[in-house]
């Protein structure tokens, strides 16, 4: 599995997310959705828990 490409699409499509329905709606799909899903995947998953990281540095950049 390519994990690093799925949380770079998700980081993608919150920008459309942003634009059509606002921040507050941005971060509960990219923060509370998606990124808390990856950190519970990274516990039991090595490749997961390296890629975090970067994944919370992305999320940062989009938002």
């Amino acid at each position: 599995m390519q994990y690093h490409k799925v949380w770079r699409k998700q980081c993608q499509a919150t920008r459309t997310v942003r634009r059509r329905f606002g921040l507050k709606n941005a971060l509960d799909y990219l923060v509370s959705e998606k990124l808390l899903n990856f950190a519970e995947a990274a516990e039991q998953h090595p490749e997961f828990a390296a890629g975090l990281p970067r994944f919370q540095a992305a999320v940062w950049e989009v938002l």
